[in-house]
């Protein structure tokens, strides 16, 4: 791949030069530079192969494109960017760009000269749009438009400052003559680009903006499509009889057919007489007929009706159906059409081009696995294959596997007991299940290991708590990332050539978070779980963690210490080279620019590829399908070695197999129940279960007072003594989330209370906590000294600073001075509101309930584990565990899916006919996508309203000075890993006032 991301950073450094001091010939230099850039993007774009590589180089030559804009600029003015910029011409300018695309009109390219902010760069690029679509729909009717934002983010990797170029792409939009064109742009751009771009850094915490780059304009030609007459229906889906397709002879064919849906006839279902006429019940003001798809919306919101669109689409000799127009807002009055045209020769979906593009295929070349019996290590082994077929194979060895294993499920062991453990059984008083002391009257039974043969005693146990302690027959199959790509590879074989059902645990449509095979002739089940979601970071990484690697080893017993090492870390691959199976025969290395990943964008490190060098010498690899096979292996036995770890340190802490679980979530959860003893009363009650729910508001998303703030700071150099003095502080907050979850949280007896109660007087520690609806007012008395940072924070417009009128309106959680309506709020956030003079108007609901520090043990135990933690991989463990039982009672369960893999379309009942079905997507496989029909309350609800309360919005209580908060910069390391910043600046002669308002955030 050509390198054009290094040629745009190379220009960068003129116009950095240009910019401090202007110099002729290096601006023709960097213009020159420019003009050849952009022909080596264009050649590339040409000879590009897949879609991802034709949109990098588009990208990279505007950005090129922008470059050479502003060099000009600087040309043109005889000077560097640091004037005045007085016009809109001199801030952003308007550039051709070549089309990637046959069908557009023009591309062009926005570049930035001299915002820093997007807002106002996106306003001055508002001004040039207007002026280009208007001048172009001179000539067009209408046309469709879509805008990509570039800007270059930067972010530290431990002592590296990495920079990437990121896109944010719009929907293509249509406009017509009497579009308004103003409100389109803020609609259509500046609204969902600045909601992509908050999201982003929110969302890959770390990356922050660092310059706007230019906005890329694509406008393609655009026909909308119009409804006019009667056309017969093609007989493929006349024969269906599942259209009625109104006989109508003037140009309404499109009001004829909404009539005929909303007052439906029962005989004679074609004739225009069978309905009323369609202008004596449809609103029709503004509307001209024929109709055009831009008047549905107008049509829609006239006659409180929504109206989906399909159209018909040749496929081979096929017809397919297409959605051309989908509502926005479904209505109880909802109608389908179908738009016919009369000759449907020649209009085929494949589009054949003289540049076609490829999308990547991926087919599975090889296929590793290592089994491992935790009672018996002589049992485990590794197996791998490499062929075209790998993935079958694979199916085959997990029946095989079944197989084998059965047995041990079907003829289980007798109970085999030392003297002394038939000793130890009698004078046992607990049970070493459920931890309990056997009571009078109790029966007590040895408990043992079905699969052993000998010494398989586990323990003494009551007799119910051993009828309970099932076998699990579940064998679990533990992938790096099964969620982001490999399940694909294995699903579609293992539920085709295996007869059993698949269960599905979904994050979408495309993804899992797992899948279960029942084999159906013996009693196992093969669960795929995905080890990133225990510990999320890459294999390399974790890999380094660890002091041994015991599995390993014992794959590679005959080497020596030196060649282990070298499999003690991660190796590279050349994935993209390797694109045929003829690449296995190569007898050497490819060279390390076919090392190149494309799906990343990244080079191979020279460091990773001379490893990969020493490999395959040490090794004596005879060609690429060797080095393939050795670095599969390598890559399992390291997983293998690190869930291993990872279990052993769990199960010895915990008294918990992590193998039996999905998500690291879920583990902690169980694990904190186990340790803590304590029971929690489910929110059954849908009214509570929301009324908690909106107290949820997570963090807040504002600057309070300034962007920019300046610190006169009479300690550095540049201060000015005849300005006010002011500094800038930075608060790192540490153990937030180890704190909250260690006050006093709700275990149980909700009930609804009497809303006349004095919520000053109820203590922080009282037995029954509080969570209440109220109505506060916010005195203007206390705004100026609450300003930078106000109590009860809200989700509101940022544009209107009011709460929102419809769920699709934009809505940020801000630390607003505004009075507040049937706000939910815990008492003790209300209390110290209260306490800083905010008034209560009154009380709506109260939520009562028990209270006690019940999680608090669990979170000390994790804590002080840590700090006895002697490896990084430990370390790490136990941070995770804490947080994890936040991520775990904070999780939305409202609208999940419900995903069935089907292997035959039996009937319309049980697959895509069903009438919960929202979408069938058909594959190699028959993949069904259910709308769930009720919501399961099975998780503890209330916790995160509390913990939220003191996370994000009030601060850790430290007693210990007049403003409560810490006032010793001092890192404790066992709290290292959650924390939250602030930077305020704090001015000399305002201190004292701003002291008697106490830090609350």
């Amino acid at each position: 791949m050509v390198r054009l991301d290094d040629l745009v950073r190379y220009i960068d450094g003129f116009l950095s030069v240009l910019i401090k001091e202007y110099d002729d010939e290096v601006a023709h230099i960097g213009l020159f530079e420019c003009q050849k850039g952009i022909i080596k993007a264009k050649n590339a774009f040409k000879n590009a192969k897949t879609f991802g590589e034709k949109h990098h180089f588009q990208s990279c030559l505007n950005n090129i494109t922008s470059r050479r804009t502003m060099i000009k600029e600087i040309i043109k003015k005889g000077g560097g960017l640091n004037m005045h910029f007085n016009y809109v011409q001199d801030r952003v300018r308007w550039a051709d760009s070549e089309s990637a695309f046959k069908s557009r009109l023009t591309t062009g390219v926005i570049s930035n000269l001299e915002h820093k902010d997007p807002k106002f760069f996106l306003k001055d690029a508002k001004i040039i749009f207007i002026r280009k679509i208007q001048n172009i729909l001179k000539k067009e009717k209408s046309v469709k438009v879509n805008v990509v934002f570039s800007g270059e983010f930067e972010i530290m990797k431990g002592d590296n400052l990495l920079k990437e170029f990121k896109y944010f792409t719009t929907a293509n939009c249509p406009i017509y003559t009497n579009t308004k064109i103003n409100e389109w742009f803020d609609e259509k751009v500046i609204k969902p680009i600045l909601i992509d771009l908050e999201e982003f850094q929110e969302r890959d915490s770390g990356w922050a903006l660092k310059k706007v780059e230019n906005l890329v304009v694509n406008i393609s030609k655009y026909s909308p499509l119009r409804v006019s007459s009667y056309i017969q229906l093609p007989p493929q889906i006349a024969k269906k009889h599942a259209c009625i397709n109104v006989k109508n002879y003037d140009q309404a064919c499109f009001a004829w057919a909404v009539t005929s849906a909303l007052h439906p006839a029962k005989n004679h279902q074609q004739m225009v007489s069978s309905y009323p006429h369609y202008s004596s019940i449809l609103k029709l003001k503004g509307i001209h007929f024929p109709m055009t798809e831009r008047q549905i919306p107008n049509f829609e919101k006239q006659n409180n009706v929504s109206i989906n669109l399909y159209i018909l689409k040749k496929l081979k000799s096929n017809l397919i159906t297409l959605p051309t127009y989908l509502t926005n807002n479904k209505k109880d009055q909802h109608v389908n059409l179908l738009l016919i045209k009369d000759n449907y020769d020649g209009d085929h979906v494949e589009n054949n081009t003289n540049n076609p593009v490829k999308p990547q295929h991926h087919i599975p070349a090889a296929v590793g696995y290592y089994f491992k019996c935790s009672y018996d290590d002589s049992l485990s082994f590794y197996r791998s294959y490499r062929g075209d077929n790998c993935m079958k194979w694979f199916a085959d060895e997990m029946l095989q596997l079944a197989e084998d294993i059965a047995p041990v499920f079907w003829c289980p062991y007798d109970i085999d007991m030392t003297s002394t453990e038939e000793a130890e059984f009698k004078k046992s008083s607990h049970c070493h299940i459920c931890e309990q002391p056997f009571a009078p009257g109790d029966k007590k039974v040895r408990d043992h290991i079905h699969y052993l043969a000998t010494n398989n005693f586990r323990g003494s146990s009551h007799e119910g708590c051993n009828i309970n302690y099932q076998d699990s027959h579940v064998v679990s199959i533990v992938f790096h990332n099964l969620s982001g790509y490999d399940a694909h590879f294995v699903i579609t074989d293992i539920a085709t050539r295996i007869k059993g059902d698949i269960d599905l645990l979904p994050i979408t449509k495309e993804k899992y978070i797992s899948f279960t095979k029942h084999i159906e002739e013996y009693p196992i089940q093969f669960r795929f779980i995905d080890s990133f979601r225990f510990m999320a970071s890459s294999l390399d990484k974790l890999a380094s963690y660890l002091e041994e690697f015991p599995n390993l080893k014992i794959q590679f017993w005959e080497l020596s210490e030196e060649q282990l090492n070298l499999l003690t870390k991660k190796g590279v691959m050349p994935y993209d080279y390797i694109d045929s199976f003829e690449r296995f025969e190569e007898t050497c290395l490819p060279p390390i620019e076919l090392f190149y990943n494309k799906l990343d964008d990244k080079p191979c490190p020279h460091r990773l590829y001379l490893r990969a060098q020493e490999i395959w010498s040490k090794f004596n690899c005879r060609n690429l399908g060797q080095y393939v096979d050795l670095y599969m292996k390598t890559d399992i036995m390291l997983l293998a070695d690190v869930f291993e770890r990872f279990r052993n340190s769990c199960h010895k802490t915990y008294g918990l197999d992590p193998a039996h679980y999905y998500t690291l979530p879920g583990f902690t959860w169980d694990a904190m129940l186990k340790y803590t003893k304590q029971e929690l009363d489910l929110l059954t009650d849908i009214d509570m279960f929301m009324f908690v729910e909106s107290g949820i508001r997570g963090g807040l998303s504002q600057v309070c007072t300034k962007r920019r703030a300046h610190a006169n700071n009479k300690y550095i150099e540049n201060y000015d003594s005849s300005k006010p003095t002011n500094y800038l502080m930075y608060f790192d907050v540490n153990n937030q989330y180890e704190w909250a979850m260690s006050q006093f949280l709700p275990y149980g007896g909700f009930e609804w209370d009497n809303t006349n109660i004095d919520v000053i007087s109820i203590p922080d520690d009282a037995p029954f906590g509080y969570i209440l609806e109220v109505d506060l007012e916010y005195p203007e008395v206390l705004h100026d000294s609450h300003k930078d940072l106000p109590f009860c924070s809200e989700h509101i417009n940022p544009k209107t600073n009011l709460p929102p009128k419809t769920s699709k309106e934009l809505t940020k959680l801000m630390a607003t001075l505004n009075s507040k309506i049937k706000y939910v709020i815990h008492y003790r956030t209300l209390k110290q509101a209260l306490d800083q003079g905010l008034i209560l108007k009154k009380i709506h609901r109260v939520l009562k309930f028990k209270q006690a520090p019940w999680l608090k043990s669990y979170i000390e135990l994790n804590t002080e584990l840590r700090k006895e933690s002697k490896n990084e991989f430990e370390k790490n463990l136990f941070k995770l565990m804490n947080n994890g039982v936040f991520v775990y009672s904070g999780k939305i369960y409202n609208g999940k899916q419900i995903v069935k893999v089907i292997t035959k379309l039996a009937s319309r009942t049980n697959s895509c006919g069903a009438s919960a079905v929202r979408e069938c997507t058909v594959r190699n496989i028959n993949k069904e996508l259910l709308n769930k029909l009720e919501t399961k309350l099975d998780k503890f609800k209330n916790t995160p309203n509390k913990m939220d309360s003191y996370i994000n919005e009030v601060s850790d209580k430290i007693e210990s000075n007049e403003c409560k908060i810490a006032v010793l910069n001092k890192k404790v390391e066992q709290y290292d890993g959650t924390q939250k910043n602030n930077a305020l600046r704090i001015d000399e002669e305002d201190n004292k006032d701003n002291l008697n308002h106490k830090t609350h955030q």
